[in-house]
């Protein structure tokens, strides 16, 4: 990945793995610590986008770009990377959650997770192992589905 002065101003980015054309789209306040600290999880080994990691690791440093998809205030950027994201969701995108990472709640950015009972989780087991897929392709495959539904505002189609 090239080493691009990064302004510390907030904004949506783009990681692309040029060898393959997937993408990771992400968001923050500090453009410029967001990329470092990509940076620094990727070459431990250690980032939490599972499947960019194995690109990373597959693919190497030289077949990635970092770049910047638009310079927006921190009240713009949440709406513009989920957009941003359901345009590209699927095969071509590192992304499986239809809201990104963190969300925007009354003004201040929170973690986005979903919490399921332990119930939940050994039906979902069950039902991609009938489905004969993982457990991770099984849940975006569903996600994928449901953006479907949702416009870049979070708000669900007629």
């Amino acid at each position: 990945m090239k080493e691009i002065p990064f302004p510390s101003a907030p904004g949506v980015y783009v990681i692309e793995n040029t060898a393959n054309g997937r993408i990771y789209v992400g968001k923050t306040v500090c453009l410029a610590n967001r990329f470092a600290g990509h940076m620094n999880m990727l070459k431990r080994g250690s980032h939490h986008n599972k499947r960019l990691q194995a690109d990373w690791n597959e693919f190497e440093e030289s077949a990635f770009v970092f770049r910047v998809h638009v310079l927006a205030g921190a009240d713009e950027i949440d709406s513009i990377e989920r957009a941003l994201i359901a345009e590209n969701m699927g095969d071509g995108c590192f992304n499986w959650s239809p809201v990104g990472g963190k969300a925007m709640v009354g003004g201040a950015f929170v973690k986005s997770q979903i919490t399921l009972p332990k119930s939940a989780v050994r039906g979902i087991r069950v039902r991609a192992a009938m489905a004969d897929k993982s457990i991770y392709d099984y849940v975006r495959e569903i996600l994928t589905e449901h953006m479907k539904k949702i416009d870049a505002a979070g708000e669900v189609k007629a």
